[in-house]
């Protein structure tokens, strides 16, 4: 599907609710953000481990990802908003990782709300 196709699919939904009696008051903006190049950044402060395996598995961290490392490995606190799988899980994932591999007595505990992470 060609993103002319998939664009168009996208406004037929979104005009489906426009014309929707039980919607259309209750629209107030619809927008189309262009998309934009993926832009990338290393994060050469993780532990080797960590490193080889991104490498071997081909992942590249995206510019937020890294800086969020960063900040996290710097033991400053972070705040990471972006749209879904735009990789806030790996963004606060490695930094507990690289803790992990570094201190055996490490232990990390998550916790998360009953309902739908936004």
């Amino acid at each position: 599907m060609t993103n002319v196709a998939k664009d168009k699919g996208e406004m037929e939904n979104i005009d489906k609710f426009k014309n929707d009696i039980r919607f259309r008051k209750k629209i107030e903006h619809v927008e189309t953000i262009p998309s934009k190049e993926a832009s990338y950044k290393k994060v050469d402060k993780l532990e080797k481990k960590i490193l080889d395996y991104l490498e071997k598995n081909n992942i590249k961290l995206y510019k937020h990802q890294a800086l969020a490392i960063e900040k996290s490995i710097e033991g400053k606190n972070i705040i990471i908003t972006t749209p879904t799988a735009s990789g806030k899980t790996l963004s606060f994932n490695l930094p507990v990782l690289e803790e992990l591999i570094k201190d055996n007595d490490a232990c990390a505990l998550y916790i998360y709300p009953e309902g739908i992470i936004i």
